[in-house]
Order: structure tokens, then sequence, then C-alpha cells
């Protein structure tokens, strides 16, 4: 064990003494340039881990909001349901899709539904459906008393017909609301279809400008006095470079 402490002090004097030699031999300026590059090194791998660190929690604070946002759609879901009862949430959230699709469609933009507002379409079948319910529970809690009177089964006679003339009346409302929304997508339908052959029609236009354009071009080009090109002044002097050597080799035959 002795043994094995001296050997670790020697290993540790004998780094000691290189760290020193080290430090003689190594000029100034390169230890702060040495430092320098450490302290960068280790604040860019802090910086890193921080980031890291930042983006795992940011994560988990989505997913949290995320499950938050998820459980109170599910509690307010089940609040409605038992307001309204479950077939009618669905008829009620379909008659608020179809309010969405017309309020949100090209033909209320360009102001041809003129006002568009449900809110007092949405309120009406949201309450016709809510006294529907409440009206089927209550009487359902009325039957369930013992010893019924006879004022008891002439409300309760009463009661299921109530109930059906309101439900009938909000899923009626919400039918209409609901073809508003599909004769509003056929006017979409329509409207781009307009776009689209006005669109047509310009670019028409403009191309049979391009095209005339381009045709009486060809038609001066070809019709017109022929232009000096390139090809044709070389081949002007080809031919007169031509001459001048005929004319040279008669002079020198006479």
């Amino acid at each position: 064990m002795a043994e094995r402490d001296d050997g670790a002090g020697a290993v540790g004097l004998v780094a000691l003494v290189l760290v020193v030699v080290v430090a003689i031999v190594v000029p100034k300026p390169l230890w702060i340039t040495i430092v320098i590059l450490f302290g960068i090194a280790a604040v860019a791998i802090v910086g890193t881990l921080v980031r890291k660190d930042l983006g795992e929690q940011r994560q988990v604070r989505q997913a949290a909001d995320r499950a938050a946002a998820e459980e109170q759609a599910q509690l307010e879901r089940a609040r409605q349901s038992s307001r309204l009862g479950s077939e009618n949430v669905k008829h009620f959230e379909a008659a608020q899709a179809a309010a969405a699709r017309v309020t949100h469609s090209a033909a209320a933009d360009e102001g041809w539904l003129g006002e568009v507002d449900f809110t007092e379409d949405l309120r009406t079948v949201e309450e016709n459906f809510e006294k529907s319910t409440a009206l089927r529970v209550t009487a359902a809690d009325l039957r369930a008393l013992s010893d019924p009177t006879p004022d008891d089964r002439r409300i309760l006679s009463d009661a299921p017909a109530a109930a059906d003339r309101l439900q009938s009346a909000a899923i009626r409302l919400v039918d209409l609301i609901g073809r508003c929304a599909d004769e509003a997508d056929l006017i979409d339908a329509s409207l781009r279809k307009q776009h689209q052959d006005a669109e047509n029609e310009r670019r028409r236009a403009e191309l049979h400008g391009d095209l005339s354009a381009m045709l009486y071009g060809v038609e001066s080009a070809v019709d017109g006095e022929p232009s000096e090109a390139g090809a044709d002044r070389v081949m002007a002097r080809v031919a007169a470079y031509r001459e001048i050597i005929a004319e040279i080799a008669r002079v020198r035959d006479q």
C-alpha cells in the first residue's frame, strides 16, 4: 500500500514538473491564445447544453399544454353531451361547421350572400336541444317516482311530444344551415370558374397581341428589303476576293 502511494506521489511530481517546464517553454502569447480557445470552447459547450435543456423543457411544456387542451375539450364535450344530449351534440357541431363554411366562403367574402351571421340560428339550435334534453330527463325522473298521480300521467304524456317538437325544430334548422353551406360551395365553384375564365381571356388577349407582333415581324422580314446580315457580308467579301485574284491572274497572263 505504501509502495502504491509512493508511486502515485512520484507520478504527481513528474506531472507537476512537466507542467512547470511547459509553462516556462511555451511563450506567453501562445498561452493566452490557448486560454482564449479553451474559454471559447467551454462557452460553446455550455451554450449547447443550455439550448438542449431549454429545448427539452419547451417540448415538455408544449406536450403538457396539448394534453391540458385535449382534456379541456373532452370535459367541454362531456358537459355539452349532458346538457344537449349525445346525438344532439353531433347535430350542433355539424351546424357550427356548416356556418363556418358559409362565413369563410368566397361567396360571402365577395358579398354575394349579403350579411352572413348565424349567431341567432346557432343559439336557437342549442337552446332547443337543451330544452328537449331537459324535458326528457325531468320526465324520466318524474316517471321513476312511485305511486304516480293523474297529474303525473297527464304531464308525462305531454312531455315527450314537446321534446320531439323542440328537437325536430332544431334539426330542421341544422339541415337548413347545412344546405346554405352546400349552396355556398356551389357558388364558390361558379366563382372559381368565372375567375379562371376571366384569367384565360386576359391571357388569350395577351398572347394574341404577342403572336400578332411576332407574325408582323416575320412578314416584314420576308417581304421587305433583306438586311445585310453577317453571313451576307462574309460571302460578299469572299466574292470580291475571288474577283481580285482572278484579275491578278489575268494581269500576269498578259
